[in-house]
């Protein structure tokens, strides 16, 4: 192979703000563009599925869109209900954690199961709980947090040998 060779026949992807564009990575012959509601803050790749993460004024209403990669052709989204500052793909899955939760999202970007960090009795006592649900939103458990818990602190993911952890500043704090 040439260094003039593309790596595969994929688009390259490339989130802008608030455009999300796929291009010939040879010819940067434009493919598809979409322009998202708020700005994409992670991309994803799982099989030929893009999904991509966003941002949101409030990162409860943050979504996580679902592309073909190919076409383009949006296929939906989700609410996750936390802003995703990390996450890696592995066994066809997307595992993302935010500042609030974690979840195991599949390749048409549904969710299988999620964590969400939730106040039991308000800031003032710190009284948290860690509630994982399935995809039909049936508990599955739940961990009491003792303490005041700061919401966005120490959010990571490892299984196997795949670690993830967020920026040093979240995701779309930098220059």
């Amino acid at each position: 192979m040439s260094y003039r060779e593309p790596p595969s026949t994929d688009p390259l992807i490339v989130s802008h703000g608030m455009l999300l564009t796929a291009v010939d990575p040879t010819t940067g012959r434009m493919h598809w563009q979409h322009r998202l509601s708020h700005a994409a803050t992670r991309l994803f790749r799982v099989g030929q599925r893009l999904l991509v993460g966003d941002t949101a004024s409030r990162a409860e209403d943050a979504r996580l869109r679902c592309f073909e990669l190919v076409t383009g052709k949006e296929l939906g989204e989700v609410a996750l209900g936390f802003g995703i500052d990390t996450g890696f793909v592995a066994g066809g899955l997307l595992y993302v954690a935010g500042g609030s939760g974690f979840a195991c999202v599949n390749a048409d970007g549904a969710i299988v199961w999620k964590a969400l960090r939730i106040m039991e009795a308000g800031w003032l006592s710190g009284k948290t709980a860690l509630v994982c649900t399935d995809a039909n939103g049936k508990e599955l458990w739940r961990t009491e947090e003792p303490g005041p818990t700061f919401i966005g602190e120490g959010q990571g993911l490892l299984l196997g040998d795949l670690v993830a952890q967020p920026d040093a500043y979240g995701a779309g704090t930098r220059d």
